[in-house]
């Protein structure tokens, strides 16, 4: 008898993954992942000079820091004006 180990909900989700990702390329064209336009907007906005705290707002990362927590302003409209002010474009 022949006992299988059953899947985890990691290899099913990565199989899904990939599933989708090969639809996404087959539907546009471009073989982009959620990773790959995380890191290019982090290293866009790094190169703009935005404040690594600002950076971890956008991408919905908690301050870990007492300084950042308390005293760095991550009201919307502020962000608001650092992402426009970045003024970034994905297709030139």
């Amino acid at each position: 008898m022949i006992v299988r180990a059953r899947s985890s909900s990691a290899d099913y989700r990565a199989s899904a993954e990939i599933r989708n990702d090969a639809r996404a390329v087959a539907k546009t064209g471009l073989d982009i992942t959620p990773k790959d336009l995380r890191d290019w907007f982090n290293n866009e906005m790094m190169r703009l000079g935005v404040s690594e705290s600002y950076i971890n707002a956008f991408c919905g990362r908690i301050p870990r820091s007492v300084l950042q927590r308390n005293y760095v302003s991550y009201n919307p409209k502020k962000l608001e004006e650092i992402y426009d002010k970045a003024n970034l474009s994905i297709f030139s």
